[in-house]
């Protein structure tokens, strides 16, 4: 008759109980993973690039920016508008000059938006193609997202310029459907703005 040893028995039920903590963990993994979209940066690299950038103290810039939204592109809550714009951004005035409009394939477009006697962008629309617009837009994204509409899973990319740390690129794109259905909704989620150029003019 052999009997079994104390030592082994101990051994092989801590052994049992990490393959049941490992196993659960990946099934808390897999869910997360299957449940919600994802985005590229942690909330150093924001805040990294965001001391970046206020420690240029740059009072006055120009910038080049792009926004396309697969959705539409028309004044609505967001007020996003479509097409390369070309701003003109004094943060110690508070203005916002749109210099130039290009939509692409629309024509006159930039008559919504601009003022023809000055170039002045009407109202607040224009802000959230500048710098400070787009930290914005970036931090609402980490902190909230939203990384899924209507079962349709949204993946961020976010890239950040750097030398001088102001965003240069927010990409959403959603995400195709995991069991091979189709759906237009990641499609219709996707958006992107893209920061072609910025050129400094005054620094305090």
């Amino acid at each position: 008759m052999r009997l079994a040893v104390p030592g082994k028995v101990q051994v092989w039920g801590i052994g049992l109980v990490v393959l049941l903590i490992a196993v659960a963990g990946a099934l808390l993994l897999n869910a997360h993973s299957i449940s919600t979209g994802s985005i590229n940066i942690s909330p150093h690299d924001y805040d990294q690039a965001q001391r970046r950038w206020a420690a240029q103290h740059i009072v006055l810039y120009e910038i080049d920016v792009e926004y396309r939204s697969v959705q539409g592109c028309g004044l609505g809550s967001d007020g996003m508008m479509c097409g390369v714009w070309t701003l003109r951004v004094d943060t110690e005035e508070d203005t916002v000059t749109a210099l130039a409009h290009n939509y692409g394939t629309t024509a006159g477009s930039n008559k919504r938006l601009l003022d023809a006697a000055t170039g002045v962008a009407a109202g607040k629309e224009m802000r959230y193609l500048t710098v400070d617009g787009l930290f914005e837009r970036v931090r609402a994204i980490r902190d909230k997202g939203p990384f899924a509409v209507r079962g349709t899973l949204i993946d961020y990319e976010i890239s950040f310029d750097p030398d001088l740390g102001h965003p240069t690129r927010i990409a959403a794109k959603g995400r195709p459907a995991s069991d091979g259905s189709w759906s237009d909704m990641p499609a219709h989620l996707s958006s992107w703005a893209v920061v072609q150029q910025l050129r400094v003019i005054t620094k305090r």
